[in-house]
């Protein structure tokens, strides 16, 4: 994937440009006014006009995140500036200001901030880069990676890889055989053409559908890795006397295959990631991680095993490596990975992160370790889908959701409430129990909100969605956990919104002032501690009297039955009647689950309901038909909103509230039933953004479909594909035991808000604006909340 940034060249350099730099916890940033890179006498500037995207670029804020520092590797452009020295290189490399030329860098580099491609202007190595042939395009040269071209000198022919034999122009007199795990990946196909190019015999693994591409790529045989046989086959076909095998994916399913696949006499195994001592399981083979960007000669400041010290030996293959590559690219005898190019500019650079992330947390995709910026003594690992249903079906005692919210959040440490297993059982049971007789309260409260925080708009007028929907949703949540007595209550309110904003003002907090190993500390010396118990007292001192007037009427035996949750917390106490402080708690913990995540939500569908207003006339005829059946609005009435069931899920399935759901923490060592080892207090979750972007679950997973669950539903079985429904392949209510249980209250009461909403009011963007960009921190994702629309009350009757 190559975005192209700019194709005019500026008449004069600049002083600043833009680039995308790292910002907090790694959050990748467009950022303008950046300085541009210094230039030394022996290097070049470059002005970028295509990048190419890899896995790297989005590992690497995730793993290694260093503010400041501009992000990207390959890219492609034209020279603007020569270093006096670059003519007296003994290289003697010929380059003049205007040569096209693409290369790589080492990007995201804390000890050379400005090194990354993803930049107006980059500073080139003149003895390590490639002159763009006349026949290329700017897409093709970025796209064919010049980091992977170094990865693969580096681990095929460099003597600490495998030390492969020949040349382009002297091809190996001995060929090997050698198995390139996943050949159809870019580095895969250009893998096996580099074997071809210098005599070796290329075998390859992949699924069946790539065997005719890895095949035209010069495979001479081609393996199914989904096969329980693979490896041997493998063996078969070389006599099991395999010595030499490349794994770009190095997880433990695919180390394990090749070991099996390896001969009889042992050999040597290449990884392009850190492999795992665990996995090392014959002591025959000799691994070996290859880090390209070490190509220069220059150390590489990272740790977990990614780092290395300075190599000049390293520097001087790479120089003679890059002309023999050159002479194969003069020649036109490499073909491309295919390739695909994504419009946007700066922006599509962050979109193509994105997809590029999507594909490697697929079906199959990898086990991902990354940076836990709670605790950086315990891991925060990214699973594969296919751990999803071990993790769901595993006790809470091994696997626990509420450790992981304690642990995250910080809980313990901030004074604030903590989940609460009641409160979870009153959800799961007694609200979705209730829910057919709480749609007429939920509805009567949401068109008085209405009246209080829309204002008065005949003609258009501005309006910042958040203001209103924050304060909706807290009322409506309400009603239905106080009751009457305190859901419009002023204080009541504030307190609830204010609890959820503490707590995560609290957990940023801690981790800014003070490390892993000193957080202990914070219930003495954290100032914000006590404002989140007072806040709790206040609540409790709010609760106690309705909650006591409900106490004693239960215990005199009365009949009536208040449907909320401070009802069902007393019928639910059986052992002894909870304290007004333990209900209190109870009840802000339901608000913490519940209003800001949905206020997100329904901002996140607003925005997509203006962006997209051709389904607004169907919503709104969907809504008439429904009312036209049946005036009042039921469970059963709702359900037939099935369209608008449909637009909500697809605006989540795009604009979810985190990029990860189904999130565990791991009571104690666990071991997985296919040897994945967690160390105890690992945090684990499941990309959900990636699983609702798959192109095979959903075709053009990036184009808003509002009607694409309605089709699904009607094409297929009518009781999935719900907005509330959760799968495997929608995750956005987390799966399994806890899968949130609210969120059949949530698809009721975001409908009752939609029908009030189309049917009274018109919206639009401000002149000359779309739909705003999301905000994102940590895997947060929430929509702006600063951005105002505009807003009209629809004339005469509905």
């Amino acid at each position: 994937m190559s975005p192209i940034l700019e194709t005019q060249i500026p008449a004069s350099i600049p002083r600043t440009q833009t680039a995308i730099l790292q910002g907090d916890d790694g959050v990748l940033e467009i950022t303008e006014g950046v300085p541009l890179p210094h230039v030394p006498p022996d290097r070049m500037l470059v002005h970028v006009i295509a990048v190419a995207l890899n896995p790297c670029d989005w590992k690497m804020p995730g793993q290694f995140p260093c503010k400041g520092v501009v992000n990207g590797t390959d890219y492609a452009g034209v020279i603007v500036a020569i270093g006096p020295k670059v003519a007296d290189l003994a290289s003697r490399p010929r380059w003049k200001v205007g040569d096209a030329a693409f290369g790589a860098c080492h990007g995201a580099n804390s000890i050379d901030p400005e090194a990354g491609s993803f930049a107006q202007y980059i500073r080139a190595d003149p003895e390590l880069l490639f002159k763009k042939p006349d026949y290329m395009s700017w897409e093709t040269a970025g796209a064919f990676g010049a980091s992977g071209l170094a990865t693969l000198g580096l681990s095929l022919f460099w003597e600490g890889g495998m030390g492969l034999s020949g040349s382009p122009d002297e091809p190996a007199e001995e060929p090997e055989q050698v198995l390139v795990y996943a050949g159809s990946t870019s580095v895969g196909t250009l893998a096996i053409q580099l074997l071809r190019m210098y005599g070796h015999i290329p075998i390859t693994t992949c699924s069946p559908k790539n065997f005719d591409l890895v095949k035209s790529y010069g495979a001479e045989a081609v393996y199914d890795y989904h096969s329980p046989t693979c490896a041997q086959e493998i063996k078969e076909h070389t006599g099991n006397n395999l010595e030499f095998v490349l794994d770009p994916m190095t997880e433990a399913k695919t180390q394990g295959l090749c070991y099996q696949a390896i001969g009889r006499g042992g050999g040597r195994y290449i990884a392009l990631e850190v492999w795992q001592p665990m996995n090392h399981t014959r002591p025959t083979i000799d691994p070996t991680f290859i880090m390209g960007s070490s190509i220069i000669g220059n150390r590489i400041p990272l740790d977990n095993g990614y780092g290395s010290e300075a190599d000049p030996e390293k520097r001087r293959f790479g120089i003679q490596y890059y002309r023999d590559v050159q002479k194969l690219f003069d020649a036109r005898r490499l073909r491309p990975h295919p390739v695909k190019v994504i419009p946007g500019g700066w922006q599509g650079i962050l979109d193509g992160l994105q997809l590029l992330k999507a594909r490697a947390y697929g079906k199959d995709g990898k086990v991902f370790r990354m940076r836990n910026p709670v605790d950086e003594g315990h891991p925060q690992v990214i699973m594969a889908k296919r751990y999803l249903d071990e993790v769901k079906n595993a006790s809470e005692s091994l696997l626990s959701f509420p450790l992981y919210s304690i642990q995250s959040f910080l809980l313990k440490y901030s004074g604030s409430v903590v989940p609460s297993s009641i409160a979870t059982h009153v959800t799961r049971i007694d609200l979705n129990k209730n829910l057919g007789e709480l749609v007429a309260p939920m509805r009567e409260e949401c068109i008085d909100t209405f009246k209080t925080v829309m204002p008065e708009c005949k003609d258009w007028a501005p309006l910042k969605l958040w203001d209103v929907f924050l304060p909706m949703i807290s009322r409506i949540t309400g009603r239905v956990l106080v009751g009457e007595e305190l859901c419009q209550n002023a204080e009541w309110i504030q307190l609830t919104i204010a609890n959820t904003q503490g707590i995560m003002k609290s957990s940023m907090g801690i981790r800014a002032m003070y490390s892993a190993r000193w957080q202990w500390l914070a219930p003495w010396t954290y100032p914000g501690r006590k404002d989140l118990i007072n806040l709790r007292k206040r609540a409790a001192r709010l609760i106690e009297p309705v909650y006591m007037q409900r106490l004693a009427a239960y215990q005199a035996g009365s009949p009536h039955r208040h449907r909320d949750a401070v009802q069902w917390l007393i019928e639910n106490s059986h052992e002894k009647p909870l304290s007004p402080a333990e209900v209190a708690d109870a009840l802000l913990f339901l608000y913490m689950a519940g209003i800001h995540s949905t206020s997100a939500t329904i901002v996140s569908i607003v925005y997509d309901l203006i962006a997209h207003s051709k389904y607004v006339p169907e919503l709104i005829e969907e809504i008439r038909q429904t009312l036209a059946e049946s005036p009042e609005w039921s469970k059963q009435s709702l359900a037939k909103l099935r369209k608008m069931d449909s637009f909500m899920k697809e605006s989540q399935r795009l604009n979810p509230v985190g990029c990860v759901t189904v999130q565990r923490s791991t009571v104690r060592p666990y071991t997985f039933s296919d040897g994945l080892y967690l160390p105890a207090n690992t945090f684990l979750s499941f990309p959900t953004y990636e699983f609702t972007h798959d192109e095979e679950t959903y075709p053009n997973p990036y184009e808003f479909d509002g009607l694409r669950f309605y089709r699904m539903r009607e094409e297929g079985d009518p009781s999935k594909f719900h907005f509330a429904t959760v799968s495997n392949d929608s995750t956005n209510f987390g799966a399994g035991f806890h899968a949130c249980p609210g969120r059949f209250f949530v698809a009721h009461e975001l409908k009752i808000i939609l029908s009030e909403l189309l049917t009274n009011y018109e919206l639009k963007f401000t002149s000359g604006t779309e739909r705003p960009p999301d905000h994102r921190h940590d895997f947060t994702i929430m929509p702006n909340m600063q951005t105002e629309v505009l807003v009209r009350q629809k004339q005469g009757v509905f």
